[in-house]
């Protein structure tokens, strides 16, 4: 019998508990629906205290995608969230992302590639579920843009480097954030730089002293588009593009006759005849 009383007594503490949550989580959607209402209107008196408490709630309720929305450069409304007084509540929540867009938006345009770059190289991680420490740990929905893109199956740096890029190309070829980042989107993706600097012209010698760090690929393919593309009369530019053919061949070659990459043994025959 007590037994049974303990079983009830438990099953009733979960149940309450369970209730006080729902009803916490309805009580902080009604104030959020009523901030986000109040943010639309001229006129709003302290609009980045509003904006900036919009974000705590939406993480305090897990809605990433609304939060992404709301940090995005290209939201209907512009931000005026405090970043400092979001900043480490982001980042030890696993918004990565949200961090970065909301970095983006200030125009902070390396400290925004940054964030992105170290989800790439594994610094940081961005979190696939959303956990509320507000609703007890409640997994409340899905993550954003980046976890979504790894359930569809995208890698995670393909996904990043399209961040990576749609923002160096809004920053500009003189930037902070090109300088800094243009040689780590050399390494990773051809493709990707070489449709940025179709997009955004540079001088050819700078793009090629920073190519000496990546493989013949990009090289070659960036003097190719220099050469035809461009229809640059440069002869040294052609010269370049001619050695550039020549070592890609020649790499080519190599993995044709040796394709495990193993040394090919030296002086065997010889020994053997000898």
């Amino acid at each position: 019998v007590q037994a049974s009383r303990s079983d009830n007594s438990q099953q009733a503490n979960i149940s309450s508990d369970s209730r006080r949550d729902d009803l916490l989580k309805e009580a902080l959607e009604i104030f959020l629906d009523l901030l986000v209402e109040w943010r639309s209107r001229d006129g709003l008196l302290l609009p980045d205290g509003v904006d900036t408490l919009v974000v705590h709630l939406l993480l305090d309720l897990g809605s990433t995608q609304a939060l992404e929305d709301l940090v995005n450069s290209n939201a209907p409304a512009p931000n005026q969230v405090v970043i400092e007084e979001v900043e480490a509540r982001l980042s030890e929540s696993g918004r990565i992302h949200a961090l970065a867009l909301l970095r983006e938006s200030r125009s902070q345009f390396t400290e925004a590639v940054e964030l992105w770059v170290s989800l790439a190289e594994g610094d940081r991680a961005e979190a696939s579920l959303v956990v509320s420490d507000t609703l007890k740990g409640k997994e409340d929905c899905k993550g954003g843009h980046i976890a979504k893109a790894e359930r569809q199956g995208k890698p995670l740096l393909e996904t990043v480097v399209v961040e990576v890029v749609r923002v160096l190309r809004k920053s500009g070829a003189g930037s902070a954030a090109m300088k800094q980042y243009l040689p780590w989107l050399m390494r990773k993706s051809a493709e990707a730089t070489l449709g940025l600097l179709a997009d955004i012209p540079m001088p050819v010698e700078y793009v090629m002293q920073l190519a000496q760090t990546t493989g013949p690929e990009l090289r070659w393919r960036y003097l190719d588009y220099v050469v035809n593309t461009r229809a640059s009369l440069n002869p040294d530019y052609h010269n370049d593009y001619a050695l550039a053919l020549i070592e890609r061949l020649k790499a080519q070659s190599d993995t044709s006759q040796n394709p495990g990459g193993t040394a090919t043994p030296q002086g065997g025959d010889d020994e053997d005849d000898g």
